[in-house]
């Protein structure tokens, strides 16, 4: 079942990832991140109250020195998602979901060195072959972007920097959410922190967001000034909790190469959708086979069960 619900995942980045693209082309990437964020915050309030009725303990009734250590870090896991999902809106505004989306999977690699670099971890011969080849898939997607004449000179590099920003921002995220998870266990207590971190970064960095959507409100077109990216919060929600519903039944590491498959349901939900723009074609489909194989190899040691 767990890989049953890690696939559901994938589904539900997709979708979101191509809602988002549609989402661009009506209001701003910094709008999109704002809506998004807090829908992700909508459907989490639900879990939260039940949990709190229930009175099942996950959230603290008294802060000790660990429990601050655990939140604080949990709740700025929420600056670097926010990057994330700015960084990726970007992306697909300036390439497409297609290719940013590939691009992005090579969140794990960014992963591994951040635990390389600073938690000092080991790395094995196939992980560090796994490296080469996301990078390779990675570097042939730059190189095919600038070669695309769908995609506006000047926009093939931007995008795919920002894709790649993306896949940092999100690795950072979860590097830091698993050392305060060392402090507090709490998996709902982390996605609520994250929530509430990345409110605190939406409101102190993007004012210009929240004027755009109290105009839009004022002018009683909120719904449909905004509900593409209502549509990509909805699913990236979605998928964030079936995806920690996964990982609960299996391995980080079956969750991990599962949920990189989002990036050819993206294509061939976008084939059937003609309106996008994106040509489909058997050499992403070949990059992206490239860049799942270097992930498995990424995940392979001492991350099973």
């Amino acid at each position: 079942m767990g890989e049953i619900a890690a696939l559901f995942s994938a589904v539900c980045w997709a979708l979101s990832a191509i809602s988002a693209q549609r989402g661009v082309k009506k209001v701003s990437p910094t709008e999109g991140a704002l809506i998004s964020t807090l829908v992700n915050i909508l459907i989490l309030i639900p879990p939260i109250f039940l949990n709190l009725l229930l009175g099942r303990g996950q959230f603290p009734t008294a802060v000790n020195g660990e429990i601050f250590k655990g939140l604080s870090l949990l709740t700025v896991t929420g600056f670097f998602s926010v990057a994330g999902k700015m960084f990726s809106y970007l992306s697909i505004s300036h390439i497409g979901s297609n290719r940013s989306i590939q691009l992005r999977q090579s969140e794990p690699v960014f992963g591994i060195l951040i635990g390389v670099i600073i938690l000092r971890e080991h790395l094995f011969f196939y992980q560090w072959l796994g490296i080469v080849l996301v990078v390779a898939g990675v570097l042939y997607l730059v190189s095919e972007n600038s070669k695309d004449e769908s995609i506006p000179a000047g926009s093939s590099h931007a995008g795919a920097v920002l894709a790649l920003l993306a896949g940092l921002g999100f690795a950072t995220s979860k590097a830091i959410r698993k050392g305060g998870l060392n402090f507090y266990p709490s998996p709902l207590v982390a996605s609520a922190m994250n929530s509430l971190g990345s409110i605190i970064c939406l409101l102190l960095l993007m004012p210009s967001a929240w004027r755009g959507l109290f105009a839009a409100y004022r002018k009683k077109d909120f719904f449909s000034h905004c509900y593409y990216f209502i549509f990509a919060g909805l699913f990236s929600a979605v998928a964030n909790l079936v995806a920690s519903w996964a990982l609960l039944k299996t391995g980080v590491s079956t969750v991990t190469v599962i949920g990189s498959t989002s990036l050819f349901f993206t294509m061939l939900i976008n084939s059937f959708l003609r309106s996008t723009g994106e040509k489909f074609n058997i050499k992403l489909v070949a990059t992206g086979i490239l860049i799942v194989g270097g992930i498995s190899l990424l995940v392979l040691p001492g991350n099973h069960g």
